[in-house]
């Protein structure tokens, strides 16, 4: 046999052998293979399953602890003012700015305060976006001084500049005094 004869057989052997090596590394299954594996799936889905049952039960747990935790309430004071026109007009004197970010925890704002001459409507005018505060609306319709109290506002993020605006009902003169910001945060 010529060295080149068994250079060539040698080379054949070798792939031969890598070939083997190859087929016996790569994983086959048989049909009860496949079988145990999806009866072992099942048995560890139902096992997650429980677990993960028994995690939503403590999470509730501790969403019910934080709701009863005792809130914080902040107040900030708005000056007030008066008109007697019956389009929606800002008070000049009750510019403020607010930035809700300012604040940590915040669950809820509302605003809340006291309307003389109450035949209108009082509410909060986001003009760094050109909106009335959702929320703020509030209407009285009497003619002795009330206390007045907003739902939750829709406070929009960022440092935004707010006026309240009036508008009478009946052309009389409405006054806003005493008006607050309520934050209530955890």
């Amino acid at each position: 046999m010529t060295a080149r004869k068994k250079l060539v057989l040698g080379l054949l052997i070798v792939s031969l052998v890598l070939i083997n090596i190859a087929s016996l590394l790569r994983p086959r299954y048989s049909q009860a293979q496949t079988a145990c594996d999806v009866d072992c799936l099942s048995a560890k889905i139902e096992a997650l399953t429980k677990r993960v049952s028994v995690l939503e039960k403590q999470v509730n747990a501790k969403k019910t602890i934080l709701t009863n935790a005792k809130q914080k309430e902040y107040f900030v004071s708005l000056s007030g003012g008066e008109s007697n026109s019956g389009d929606w007009t800002s008070l000049s004197s009750s510019e403020f700015w607010f930035d809700l970010n300012l604040y940590a925890g915040v669950t809820q704002v509302t605003w809340e305060g006291w309307m003389e001459n109450g035949y209108g409507l009082a509410r909060l005018y986001d003009s760094t976006n050109f909106r009335a505060v959702d929320g703020s609306e509030v209407k009285l319709v009497s003619g002795v001084k009330t206390s007045f109290y907003s739902k939750p506002l829709s406070i929009w993020r960022g440092q935004n500049r707010y006026f309240i605006q009036v508008r009478s009902l009946n052309g009389t003169e409405v006054k806003i005094s005493s008006a607050r910001l309520k934050i209530l945060s955890q």
